[in-house]
Formats: C-alpha cells, sequence, structure tokens
C-alpha cells in the first residue's frame, strides 16, 4: 500500500514535492487556499483534489507536507498536528527556528513534527514552474529538534530520498539556519545589491556587461514578496553574517582610498587579500546545491557512467555464435566502444554550445533543452521517440547479452540447469532471456532505478577487474595488449567502484559473497563437466 502523503500549498516546491513523489508511488493529495492554483497543480500531475473521504478513519494521511509562506508555515504545522493526531508532519519553509517557536507556542505534540528544507528552486514561482526532477542530485536538509521521535525523522528522511534528494543532511534548526544565511539568503542579497547599481547607469554603459555580471546577478530576479519573509524569519543569522561582509567592505572602501590619494603602502595587500580569499572559499564550493566535492564527484559519477558504456562488452558473449571469433569479437569491441565514445562527444560538444555546463547541470532533459535553446523545439517529439527506441534498444542487447551469460553459467553448473535449455526452432537461450526480462520487469516495478544502475555498476566493475586480472595470465600467443595495461584496467575498475554510492557497494558486495558462498556450497565436482 502506498504511503498518504497531503501538500498544503502548491507553488512551485508544493507542487514539485507532489510530481516527485506522485512519480515513486505515493498517494499524494492536495490542498491550497487558491483554488486555481490547486486545480493547476492537479492538472500537472501533482496529486488529486483532497475530499472528506481523505480525512475519514484509515484514510488520513501518513505524512502533511506544509509547503505554505515562511510567515504562516508554523501556525499551519501546528493546525496540521491537532488536525491530524497520527500523522508525521514536516514543512520546507527556507527557515527553520522560527516555525519551530512557532509550533512550541501552540502546544502542538512536537515528536511529530520534523521540520525539513529542499536546497532546490528556481527564478520562477508558481506551480506551472513546478518539475518532478526539481530535486534530483540535490540536497535535503532534515531539521529535527531535540523532541523529535527518530521514527519521524527516518520517514522524512526517506521522503526526501524518494523525491530525488541525492544528499540528505541533518542539522538542527540554529545550525540550519545560520548556514542558510552564508549559502542561500547572502548571495540573494548580494545579487539584489549589485543589481541594484544598475539603475542609474545609461543604456550603453549597461549593455556592455558580460558574463561576470549575468552570473552575479542571475538569482537578483527572485520575488520580492517571498525574499521579504524569508529574510525577516531569520533575521538574526543573516545580520550576523552582514556584519562581517560589512567589516571586510569597509578594510576595501579603505584601501582604494588610499590608493585614490595617492598612497599605497599596505592598501594592495588587502586587495590581493580580498581576491586571494575568495579564491579560497569559492574552493570549498562543492557541486550544485551540495553534491558531492568535485573531485570525488567526478570520481563517483564515471563509475555510474560506466553502466552506460557496459553494453558494447555485450558482444563477447555472442563468441559461439560469429564466425572467427578471436578476429570478429576484438574487431566489434573496439569499433562499438569507438562509436559510442564519439557519439557521447558530439553529444557533450553540441550541448555545451547551446545551453552550457550550468544548463547541462540543471535540466533534467538536456537534449530538450539544448533544442529548446536552439529554437527548434519542434524536434522533441523526435527525442522523445528516438530515446524510446534507444532504451528498448539496449534492453534488448542487455536481454541478448545477459541471457547468453546465464545460460553458459547454467552449463557450467553456476545456476540453475533449467536455464541451459535452447529453444530448438530458434536455437537461442528462451528460458534464460525470459527469465532475466522477467528480472528487469520486477526490478523496474519495485526498485529505485538509480539504485539499481548503482548496484549494476558496482558488479559490472567487478567482472572487468576479474577479466583484468585473467589477462594477466595470458601466455605471449594469445596476448593482444601490454601485461601492464591490465594492471591499469584492474586498479582503475577498483577504484571507480569503491567511489560508488555506498548502498551499492555494499548490496553488491553482499550479493557477490552470497554467490561465492553458494556456489562453493552447492556446487557438485559433476557440474563442470563438459555438456
Amino acid at each position: 500500500m502506498s504511503t498518504r502523503v497531503r501538500i498544503l500549498g502548491t507553488g512551485l516546491i508544493g507542487t514539485s514535492v507532489g510530481l516527485a513523489l506522485s512519480r515513486q508511488g505515493y498517494d499524494v493529495t492536495l490542498w491550497d487556499p487558491s483554488p486555481t492554483a490547486m486545480g493547476l497543480a492537479r492538472d500537472l500531475g501533482a496529486g488529486r483534489l483532497a475530499t472528506a473521504a481523505d480525512d475519514a478513519p484509515g484514510a488520513e494521511p501518513e505524512v502533511v507536507v506544509v509547503a505554505s509562506p515562511p510567515d504562516v508555515a508554523g501556525s499551519v504545522v501546528a493546525e496540521s498536528l491537532s488536525r491530524w493526531p497520527h500523522a508525521v508532519v514536516t514543512d520546507v519553509a527556507s527557515v527553520k527556528s522560527a516555525v519551530l517557536q512557532t509550533v512550541r507556542a501552540s502546544g502542538s505534540d512536537l515528536s511529530r513534527y520534523v521540520g525539513s528544507h529542499p536546497m532546490a528552486g528556481r527564478e520562477r514561482s508558481g506551480a506551472v514552474a513546478a518539475r518532478s526532477a526539481l530535486f534530483d542530485g540535490r540536497a535535503w536538509v532534515v531539521v529535527p529538534h531535540d523532541g523529535a521521535d527518530p521514527a519521524a525523522v527516518t520517514l522524512v528522511a526517506r521522503l526526501a530520498t524518494d523525491a530525488g534528494a541525492a544528499l540528505v543532511t541533518q542539522m538542527s534548526p540554529q545550525a540550519h539556519d545560520d548556514a542558510v544565511a552564508a549559502v542561500s539568503h547572502l548571495p540573494q542579497l548580494a545579487a539584489s545589491l549589485v543589481a541594484a547599481q544598475l539603475r542609474g547607469m545609461s543604456q550603453e554603459a549597461v549593455e556592455i556587461a558580460g558574463q561576470g555580471l549575468r552570473d552575479v546577478t542571475r538569482i537578483a530576479a527572485s520575488e520580492p514578496g517571498l525574499w521579504t519573509q524569508i529574510l525577516a524569519g531569520n533575521a538574526a543569522s543573516v545580520r550576523d553574517v552582514l556584519v562581517r561582509l560589512q567589516g571586510d567592505l569597509s578594510r576595501v572602501v579603505e584601501a582604494l582610498d588610499q590608493v585614490a590619494a595617492g598612497g599605497s603602502e599596505g592598501a594592495l595587500e588587502v586587495l590581493a587579500r580580498t581576491i586571494s580569499n575568495g579564491n579560497a572559499g569559492h574552493a570549498l564550493i562543492p557541486g550544485k546545491h551540495g553534491a558531492v566535492p568535485t573531485a570525488y564527484g567526478i570520481v563517483q559519477s564515471a563509475g555510474l557512467l560506466f553502466f552506460a558504456f557496459a553494453g558494447y562488452a555485450r558482444i563477447a558473449t555472442l563468441g559461439e555464435e560469429v564466425r572467427d571469433p578471436a578476429m570478429t569479437i576484438p574487431r566489434a569491441i573496439t569499433r562499438a566502444l569507438g562509436m559510442v565514445i564519439a557519439l557521447y562527444a558530439v553529444l557533450a560538444l553540441l550541448l555545451l554550445a547551446t545551453i552550457g555546463a550550468d544548463g547541462i547541470a540543471a535540466s533534467p532533459l538536456p537534449l530538450l533543452a539544448a533544442a529548446q535553446a536552439a529554437d527548434v523545439s519542434w524536434v522533441g517529439l523526435i527525442l522523445r521517440v528516438g530515446a524510446t527506441v534507444a532504451s528498448l534498444g539496449a534492453l534488448l542487447g542487455l536481454m541478448s547479452g545477459v541471457g547468453r551469460t546465464a545460460f553458459a553459467m547454467a552449463r557450467e553448473g553456476d545456476l540453475p540447469p533449467q536455464l541451459a535449455t535452447v529453444d530448438e526452432q530458434h536455437h537461442v537461450p528462451a528460458v534464460a532471456q525470459l527469465a532475466l526480462a522477467a528480472a528487469v520487469v520486477l526490478l523496474v516495478a519495485v526498485t529505485d532505478l538509480r539504485h539499481a544502475i548503482g548496484f549494476s555498476s558496482f558488479g559490472v566493475l567487478t567482472y572487468y577487474a576479474i577479466a583484468n586480472l585473467s589477462a594477466w595470465t595470458q601466455d605471449d600467443t594469445h596476448r593482444r595488449w601490454p601485461r601492464p595495461l591490465q594492471l591499469a584496467g584492474l586498479a582503475g575498475c577498483v577504484l571507480l567502484a569503491i567511489t560508488l554510492p555506498i548502498g551499492s557497494v555494499l548490496v553488491g558486495a553482499a550479493v557477490i559473497a552470497a554467490g561465492v558462498v553458494g556456489r562453493s556450497a552447492f556446487r557438485r565436482p559433476e557440474d563442470s563437466a563438459p555438456a
């Protein structure tokens, strides 16, 4: 039975939460004081409108997500705790201490309240700007208080993960507010203050602006009313950050006054140190919205991306079905790999030329975004059809290759012998392929494919590492590549495997260990005899 979630507020964040959770099979009901906004969110697929039946005993929500403006979020949380006495209540407001104070003052059951804050958003507001992938790959802060029920904290963290968050972090309310004052609220103020300096400039002066100004002022177009509420709700923490910034600005102003007056002793050091300190601070910033640090993230992404390049190896499993496999298989693998790399390179260059690196990172559909940016949005349907055909082709290749792997393992006694059955008419391992198809359908139906990809990447990297070890033992007659290349390949496979998400590593290692133990315990010596 799916988890019942009530979302109160159908703006950008609330509707995006509904879209993301509905995508994961949650039973989402919606409410908003604006019937138009609520109806639009429903039409977009964020959930269904709540009715009296949804509050009946046994049908009431298990989780309530308060997506109201920050200045009323606390009162809405308190009201929700009273209205649904068994539900876990969370809010997604940008400030947390003020909300907690309001809820505590109401006398509500605080054990069922757990604050949270998805670190995602857009300059556009309203349900029409919502996206189901808004939280994909982003950070989501869970903000429990001292009296929060651990089960409620776990439930909110699971909701964040199911919504797509890649990094779920726990902070206290005050630690959260202090952090967002520096990493979110100050940037908004700085962007607004810099953009405000353009008001008195001539059009000719503004027109010569470069990318630097656009980068600094990108978020200056945010909604004034919303940010007034956010800044007011986190006034103390924002003030502390601004006071520190004010001190730095005062030193820069004094240094510039000194230089303008003809004296530079000590002033140049202040200017240089200001820029240098900025370099140091910038180096601390992880990837977009709290992704893992760049170096580690690149390696981890390479491990996950390995899954996309693994298909060419399926060619090797067809060695029994081709003529002259010693020549044909290596030629086919190298050509297939070369074509894939060339295709990825061309696509990468096209995307960088149209929407840039930031656009690629921000869009869940970068090819479609690039087409729209190039004013050829009509290709959207073609891209979707092409993606569907490509996915089906990859699935058929997977069934063909892995099905034959299962067939070979069954023939050797490592899997049930029924999987070694060959169809008499078509001469293919039909049972193995049907079993694999059933397993794929089951995975798609019951699990998060991101986890399946991580687990699959670990398995692929593991047997590639074993393949490199096997190649190390080849004699000179059969060797195609220098032996040190196998060491490099082994080291690369191990590095990519251990940097995968920890869950993928643990599950993959457990499955491999279980397979080794099972094989040792149940495989009989006669199973390895030639058929």
